[in-house]
């Protein structure tokens, strides 16, 4: 199929890390890692999430609404607002194809709503890292999302 060509619907989005897969009714997808470089504030609203499909794998449509946002709760009743959720893997059920899982990269340290502070990885003129820039104040660990089915 060659290369998927994607225009994005700003300058200021960004997107990487896909994971494809196809349904039970052979349609395409994919999730990915989202985010606007130019975003520093309000990191609890920040884009970390697109899905895209396609009915043949080679026409392809963006979903308007992302599929998770920064706001993860957990079973144990805590919820933990992230500002960076990247390497989208799904988990499928073998026999439906249906997603049952979503495995994620989120970092350990989240900074608030204001972004997090300066860093020797953010450029020097900048008073915060932007949001998805958070990820280098501290680790990285793995979060699993379990879907509704």
């Amino acid at each position: 199929y060659g290369n998927i060509q994607l225009k994005l619907n700003s300058k200021h989005e960004k997107i990487e890390d896909p994971f494809l897969w196809i349904d039970e009714y052979h349609h395409w997808h994919i999730l990915a890692h989202a985010w606007n470089p130019q975003q520093s504030q309000n990191c609890s609203t920040s884009l970390v999430s697109a899905h895209l499909y396609s009915l043949d794998g080679k026409q392809w449509y963006r979903s308007p609404n992302q599929p998770y946002g920064t706001r993860i709760a957990y079973d144990d009743n805590t919820t933990i607002f992230y500002s960076s959720l990247e390497r989208p893997y799904v988990v499928t059920d073998p026999d439906t194809h249906r997603p049952t899982h979503i495995v994620l990269a989120a970092p350990f340290e989240y900074q608030g709503n204001d972004g997090c502070s300066h860093t020797e990885r953010c450029q020097e003129n900048e008073r915060y890292c932007t949001c998805v820039n958070c990820k280098w104040i501290s680790h990285t660990g793995t979060t699993v999302l379990t879907l509704e089915t």
